[in-house]
């Protein structure tokens, strides 16, 4: 085999061939060349494969994840949120009096009557006035917010022990009636928390514990309410006494003390700190 020199071209019909050197040098970079062509279109076959619905795990993981903009079952629905002010937990005090420290923010809610619409929202405690006497007693009753209870049940709980023969309206002869509007109303029975309780029974030493009346106002401290005292284990029953004590100091009633161990406790006795050997009573017409 002949072949012409480099660089320069051979003559009509005449083969010209390079170096063999050359030769298989230029033989490995075509073999390169293939190579890199097979993989490049592998990849391309590779790519499309991932971009099918369900083939790659990233493709599925963003399938199960969940829109930010949906709650998840973990969100507690709106009307369970946590209130603004959460209610503390009671602690019992060695004295056996549970008390919750809750705290609220001096709003209330005024009860409507039943069947009457609800006029009463976010409204104020109005300024004390005179307790009138004789005829008829016209009673609204406001629940502070950030006790946790409601008015309406409360309304239903005061009006209940207000018109019950066994109490005041028979002993004294008066009539009461709820009305929605404070602005209507001779006696307010109020439902507070302790601090407001101490704000409003002013001078009486209620000491974030008890109750007091107050010129037109029956103001009854929450925790008793919901939690009562080691005298009573029940709760209609010791609300009942409750009401009926503090509306016996508004109608003018002394205090008392227990005529004698085992007897009826007076109910304008102060049951909740000391029986004296008395039984519990919730009725002004049952103490003996």
């Amino acid at each position: 085999m002949r072949s012409a020199r480099p660089g320069r071209p051979g003559g009509s019909g005449e083969l010209v061939l390079a170096e063999p050197w050359k030769l298989v040098r230029g033989a490995g970079v075509a073999v390169a060349a293939l190579l890199v062509l097979s993989a490049a279109l592998h990849g391309c076959a590779a790519d499309d494969a991932s971009a099918a619905p369900g083939s790659a795990p990233g493709a599925a993981a963003r399938a199960t994840l969940a829109p930010t903009h949906e709650p998840t079952q973990a969100v507690a629905p709106a009307a369970e949120l946590t209130p603004t002010v959460p209610t503390p937990v009671p602690s019992p005090a060695s004295d056996g009096i549970t008390r919750s420290h809750a705290v609220g923010d001096g709003t209330f809610t005024f009860a409507p009557v039943p069947g009457e619409a609800d006029q009463g929202q976010g409204a104020a405690v109005p300024s004390p006035s005179p307790a009138p006497v004789g005829g008829e007693r016209t009673v609204a009753v406001a629940v502070e917010h950030g006790t946790g209870l409601d008015a309406a049940e409360v309304a239903r709980a005061t009006t209940s022990v207000l018109t019950d023969p066994r109490g005041w309206s028979v002993i004294d002869g008066v009539a009461f009636r709820q009305v929605a509007d404070q602005d209507d109303a001779d006696l307010l029975v109020v439902l507070a928390t302790p601090n407001t309780v101490d704000e409003l029974c002013a001078g009486q030493d209620t000491q974030g514990t008890w109750s007091c009346a107050s010129a037109n106002r029956l103001v009854l401290n929450a925790d008793r309410w919901r939690h009562l005292v080691p005298a009573f284990t029940d709760a209609a029953t010791y609300r009942a006494y409750l009401i009926n004590h503090e509306l016996g100091t508004w109608l003018g009633h002394p205090v008392e003390t227990c005529p004698g161990p085992g007897r009826s406790a007076p109910v304008m006795q102060a049951q909740a700190v000391d029986l004296g050997g008395c039984v519990a009573n919730a009725w002004p017409g049952s103490g003996s």
